[in-house]
């Protein structure tokens, strides 16, 4: 979901500046009920209002299509060459 959600990527960010707020305020990291309602509320902050022109499932399809090839650009290229190069610096075992 994070590679084609930017609402989620609003939250995470939104969730982490209200448990540094908190931290602030009390001193103290947030509990895990604590981060739970703190997590919610940022949820509900970064909603934007609903239209009703939305959006037809091929605008969709062609959105998240398009994020996906931005993302991944080059494919699996760029992975077979990331796996080569950490190859050629991996760490020699031990005797």
């Amino acid at each position: 979901m994070v590679l084609i959600s930017s609402r989620r990527h609003e939250i995470i960010v939104k969730a982490a500046e209200l448990v540094e707020a908190s931290e602030t305020r009390f001193g103290r990291s947030p509990n895990n009920l604590e981060r739970d309602r703190l997590s919610r509320q940022a949820t509900l902050v970064t909603r934007k209002a609903k239209t009703h022109d939305g959006e037809t499932c091929e605008k969709l399809f062609d959105r998240v299509d398009g994020q996906l090839r931005a993302e991944v650009s080059g494919g699996l290229v760029g992975v077979v060459h990331g796996v080569l190069d950490a190859r050629d610096h991996a760490p020699q075992p031990q005797q």
